[in-house]
């Protein structure tokens, strides 16, 4: 594993992940009107989302190899 700082690149790469999945629950959580009670959803929803994505790239760049 690469370091660069103390900071490897799986950190990098899982908090590029997260800030998506962030980004992708609070769009939903504002598409449905901003509703109270409802961040553990949107939340879990947007990560299935964005692991969905990031399978497909992966199934892409294999395809490529």
């Amino acid at each position: 594993m690469t370091k660069y700082n103390s900071y490897t690149i799986d950190d990098f790469l899982n908090k590029q992940i997260r800030s998506m999945v962030e980004r992708t629950a609070h769009k939903k959580w504002l598409k449905e009107g901003k509703p109270v009670g409802r961040e553990l959803l949107h939340w879990l929803e947007a990560e299935k989302e964005i692991n969905r994505l990031l399978n497909e790239v992966e199934l892409q760049i294999k395809k490529v190899k």
